[in-house]
């Protein structure tokens, strides 16, 4: 399978972008932060499969939602405890090919 990669830019909060590639093997979550923002907490949820990214920094102005595209059912964002959580839906199935998420290090712009 030949990689499937979106980058997906985030309009207010924390983070800037998000980078997701879909491969057979995993999915990578690459969130590029705006300045002086800090990753705070990184958890996945299986039941429908999302992964969940709370930053410290900047809270978005309003909540803002992506629906889906070719690499993710949708993109939410939102405010928490002072600060962003990004919502990433992934596609079905994440079957037992692939092994699960991988978060590469956060860019700061």
């Amino acid at each position: 399978m030949t990689p499937r990669e979106s980058e997906i830019a985030i309009p207010t909060g924390a983070v800037r972008s998000i980078r997701i590639t879909l491969t057979n093997q995993e999915v990578s979550v690459e969130p590029a932060l705006r300045r002086n923002a800090v990753i705070k907490r990184i958890f996945n949820l299986a039941r429908p499969p999302r992964l969940v990214i709370d930053v410290a920094g900047r809270e978005p102005l309003y909540s803002w939602q992506l629906e889906g595209n070719a690499v993710v059912k949708s993109v939410r964002v939102g405010a928490r405890d002072h600060g962003t959580r990004v919502v990433v839906d992934l596609p079905d199935p994440l079957d037992e090919l692939r092994k699960g998420y991988t978060l590469i290090a956060a860019r700061t712009r």
